[in-house]
């Protein structure tokens, strides 16, 4: 049997799946965090990552496919890279460390170090957080 390597993409306006702002039980610090369900200023590092669709640093990101979370297409493998082009050791570094205590360095070290851990048989990853299963685990082997 053949085996085939797909590529898929999705829209990257889509929100958080969270309800709109006005919802009336929420108070002003929700509607606060939700508001950005409807719409959101980029950050810089967002703006970086989100070039390659011709968005930049303060662009105001509306939510338009807020129902279309589940839509996907496939992509060719050129499109894939250019997406992936802005994700550097340092970017990646910047955007994913989370111990205010580790120093980047040791952090990059541990980005640097990871691709031989999935490559290994008797790896297991364990996810820590909601996000972490796609994206930063633990290595337990």
């Amino acid at each position: 049997m053949k085996k085939y390597t797909v590529f898929a993409t999705g829209f990257v306006d889509i929100g958080y799946g969270m309800r709109t702002p006005d919802h009336p039980k929420f108070t002003d610090k929700e509607k606060e965090t939700v508001k950005h369900e409807v719409a959101k200023k980029l950050t810089a590092d967002e703006g970086k990552t989100l070039a390659y669709l011709g968005y930049k640093e303060g662009d105001v990101m509306e939510m338009k496919h807020r129902d279309k979370a589940v839509n996907h297409w496939i992509i060719q493998y050129e499109e894939f890279k250019k997406a992936l082009k802005p994700y550097d050791l340092d970017t990646v570094a910047k955007i994913a460390k989370g111990n205010p205590e580790e120093s980047i360095e040791d952090f990059k070290k541990k980005l640097k170090h990871w691709p031989t851990c999935i490559l290994k048989k008797d790896v297991r990853f364990v996810p820590t957080g909601p996000w972490d299963s796609i994206s930063t685990p633990e290595v337990h082997g």
